[in-house]
């Protein structure tokens, strides 16, 4: 029952986020429900623009900081890169990549979401900490219209949807 819920809640997220977004449009252009690859299904395909072309997807989501090039190849294709799969670590100095300043600036305009993990630390107990280190990424972001969302994974200081909302 509590996985159903979760998955209900991330579909409603997902819904949410690229539902009312008229730039989100791949292969087909009447859709406004993009369905895209998770680029670790892509590995060892020649080219993977051409064959999500070919099968229908809108585009794909990455890995990292540095995709300013993949971006262009993938808009290229008349494609969409529509995420990154990023994150920060709470134990740690710095708490995440310094890249990040560049690559945000180098995403503006195209409308990738920084799907953001927040990792390590002490689980519920370091909330202040996880905040503040998330809204100085999302305060990065800001000034160059990209967008930043929490990605659950378990094991992870946001593990589940539910996790930021801990009462303090």
């Amino acid at each position: 029952m509590r996985l159903a819920g979760v998955l209900a809640i991330s579909i409603l997220i997902v819904v949410a986020v690229f539902g009312q977004d008229s730039s989100v449009r791949g292969a087909e252009a009447e859709s406004c429900w993009p369905f895209f690859v998770f680029d670790n299904g892509l590995r060892g395909i020649a080219d993977p623009p051409k064959l999500l072309r070919e099968l229908g997807f809108a585009g794909m989501g990455a890995s990292g900081l540095k995709i300013a090039d993949l971006v262009k190849q993938y808009q290229a294709a008349g494609l969409k890169v529509f995420s990154t799969y990023v994150g920060c670590q709470i134990d740690q100095t710095p708490p995440y990549d310094p890249l990040f300043r560049d690559a945000v600036r180098e995403l503006q305009g195209s409308g990738v979401i920084l799907w953001l993990t927040v990792r390590g630390g002490n689980y519920g107990k370091e909330d202040d900490k996880a905040v503040a280190i998330v809204r100085e990424i999302a305060d990065l972001a800001e000034p160059w219209d990209v967008r930043v969302a929490l990605y659950p994974h378990t094991g992870f200081y946001v593990a589940t949807t539910a996790s930021p909302r801990r009462p303090n």
